[in-house]
């Protein structure tokens, strides 16, 4: 596939494109008149990939992709984008991106740190194993909360209900817990794996991108 070009799956309905993501035409061209409900975006993390550029420079390169996305999504609908915050460099580029999110027409819903199976250890600090998730909102799309395998085993938070001092396991909707904003059950590509590309979780050194249409 080479750029510009745009693979469409004719069973589902699926299309697939090798676009520049900072350029309205070509994502118009992906979109093909349709609005998006999910989009789910894995940028480069400015530190492995490619040349590293100015927290500021990758910031405004952020925003164009962002934006183009913003321009293409329904009314309510949904948006996540994976993002590194390099404990040497004050977390950025995380601060500067959430701070650059503030001034977009969306809301975030919440902050999802992703626990990675593996990491970079040192005798001097931390295990640094942590992978940052951010999930904003435009307008009030649903949410269906979730149910892990694990069941519930902590008891507390008493109040009365209809007379009778309960606890949270009987009120609960379901025995098992619920999927929360950490996960810790998702295995990153191991580094000796065909597919690894040092720094990210796929084969992919530019810029991963997921959209779920009208």
């Amino acid at each position: 596939m080479q750029l510009g070009e745009v693979w469409e799956d004719t069973k589902h309905g699926h299309r697939v494109g090798c676009l520049d993501s900072t350029d309205p035409e070509h994502v118009a061209l992906l979109m093909n008149g349709r609005k998006a409900r999910l989009a789910i975006h894995d940028p480069p993390y400015n530190q492995i990939t490619f040349k590293k550029l100015p927290v500021e420079e990758y910031v405004k390169w952020c925003e164009l992709w962002i934006d183009n996305t913003l321009s293409i999504l329904d009314d309510d609908s949904s948006l996540y984008i994976w993002t590194g915050a390099d404990q040497f460099d004050s977390f950025q580029p995380l601060p500067d991106l959430m701070l650059m999110l503030r001034t977009k027409p969306i809301r975030p819903r919440s902050f999802i740190t992703m626990r990675n199976q593996r990491g970079y250890g040192t005798q001097k600090n931390w295990m640094a194993v942590r992978q940052e998730l951010l999930y904003y909102i435009k307008g009030k799309p649903p949410f269906i909360p979730q149910y892990t395998d694990i069941p519930k085993k902590t008891k507390g938070y008493y109040k009365q209900v209809g007379g009778k001092l309960t606890e949270n396991l009987e009120r609960s909707k379901s025995k098992y817990i619920t999927s929360g904003n950490v996960w810790f059950d998702i295995q990153q590509v191991f580094y000796k794996r065909e597919e690894y590309v040092q720094g990210c979780y796929y084969k992919n050194q530019l810029f991963c991108s997921s959209l779920t249409l009208n």
